[in-house]
């Protein structure tokens, strides 16, 4: 073989330990850059979840406003006395018996909140629902207004949804908001 056959055949032969070094080096940044992709995928998936809970929820004591008119005022003592961690069956089932509005309202927070807790109230972090009436007392046909607040692991604010002033989140989760204002 002349000189020229060996030139060739030597620089043909393979990759050098650098070449290999930095083929790993750009494929392990693709991978990771990835895994970074795929975590931020399932905190956003999470995030969503989480907000369509709320909306359910809200919407459907919106819902069982409407149509117990005449509990507007029990709506909001309800909301406010109930604790989450106490979800001990009310006195009066009002699925299965004639209930007074003040029975009513008292049966559907717990309802929301217990009974349907697989659906999302439970598995949402520091859920509190805040339900005011404008003028107070709500009298039927008041303007009424429900807040739901709850915990988010990250931060985007959408159309209805804002940050709220008050952090009362750990330092690595955003206190959400949801508003509706309806009428009866």
């Amino acid at each position: 073989m002349n000189k020229k056959t060996q030139k060739l055949n030597r620089r043909s032969q393979g990759a050098t330990l650098i070449e290999v070094i930095i083929s790993v080096f750009i494929f392990t940044v693709g991978v990771l850059a990835f895994a970074g992709l795929q975590s931020r995928s399932i905190q956003s998936t999470f995030d969503n979840t989480q907000r369509d809970q709320v909306v359910w929820l809200t919407q459907s004591l919106i819902d069982r406003v409407r149509v117990n008119k005449n509990g507007g005022a029990t709506y909001e003592t309800a909301l406010s006395d109930f604790d989450l961690a106490d979800c001990s069956t009310p006195a009066t089932l009002c699925d299965a018996a004639n209930c007074t509005s003040a029975q009513m309202a008292t049966f559907d927070v717990w309802d929301l909140y217990c009974r349907n807790s697989f659906q999302g109230a439970s598995a949402i972090s520091a859920l509190s629902v805040n339900f005011s009436c404008d003028p107070v007392g709500c009298a039927p046909g008041a303007d009424m207004l429900i807040t739901t607040n709850w915990c988010a692991r990250s931060l985007e604010s959408t159309e209805g949804l804002a940050t709220a002033a008050d952090d009362v989140c750990e330092n690595t989760i955003s206190e959400m908001e949801y508003r509706v204002g309806f009428r009866p």
